[in-house]
Formats: C-alpha cells, structure tokens, sequence
C-alpha cells in the first residue's frame, strides 16, 4: 500500500504544473516519463498502472488530455542517454524521472524542461539541486517538486 500511496504522491507532482493550463480549458499535454526499471520489472508496473490512475483522479485522462511518452532503461546506461535525448526530443510539457542516472542523463541533454524526480538519493549532494526549500535555483533539468522517501537522520 505504500508504494501505491507514493506513486500517487508522484502523479500528484507530475500534473502540478498542468494545474493551471487544466482549468483554462488546454489541449493535448506530453507528460515524458524516463524510468530506470525495465517495463516488465514489478515496480515499473506499478508506476505504469498508478501514474496514470493519478493523473485521471487530477483530471488528465490519458488519450483525451494528455499524452504519456514511456521511456524504460532498465538499468542500461547506454540507454539512460539515448531515452534521455528522445523523451526530451518530444518536447513534453513535464518530465517524471526515476533515478539518479535517468536525472543524469537528462542534465547532459541540457534542457529546461520542468521535471519531478523520484526516488533520488541526496539529491543535493548528487547535485540535482542547489537548495531543497527552492529545487528550481539550480541547473538544467529544472524541478517542479522534489519528494523525500525517507526521513533524514
């Protein structure tokens, strides 16, 4: 239960951003998902299955509002970089991105695309962002929101 109750944290975060365009009536959204877990993996399952149920409890139906681009690494860092210039490629409104090499492999693209990363270890020490309380003052991939997984020691 908790791990559908932190997707649904992560979908919350990802339509942030469309909130405001929702409400005055917008087309077609692009949400680009670039996830370190293979399509088949349990866990990539379950992000495929609750980001979207998410996204339709905020409004966004998948098809009728919004479009998903799905990119599945699978842990490959060759593929970090190349699903990384293709999500990017596609110019989607928001970025969802699942692990430090995903966040990575983004930052070389050099985009400005707004992103929310989950789980990510330290994102401040990694340098992902320049300040917790403000994700957004850093460099490129500019966050929307942050989520802590855990809590600090």
């Amino acid at each position: 239960m908790k791990r559908r109750r932190f997707f649904g944290l992560v979908a919350g975060a990802a339509a942030w951003p469309f909130a405001a365009p929702a409400q005055q009536g917008a087309g077609m959204r692009r949400l680009g998902v670039l996830a370190g877990y293979a399509a088949n993996d349990s866990l990539g399952q379950l992000l495929a299955a609750i980001l979207p149920r998410g996204l339709a409890a905020l409004g966004w139906s998948e098809g009728q509002n919004i479009y998903i681009d799905w990119r599945w690494a699978s842990g490959d860092p060759k593929l970090y970089e190349s699903y990384a210039a293709e999500v990017v490629a596609l110019r989607p409104d928001v970025l969802v991105v699942q692990s430090s090499p995903a966040v990575v492999a983004l930052r070389r693209s050099d985009n400005a695309i707004p992103t929310v990363f989950v789980m990510i270890t330290d994102p401040l020490g990694q340098g992902f962002v320049n300040n917790l309380a403000h994700p957004a003052e850093r460099r490129a991939p500019r966050p929307v929101a942050t989520m802590r997984t855990s809590t600090p020691r």
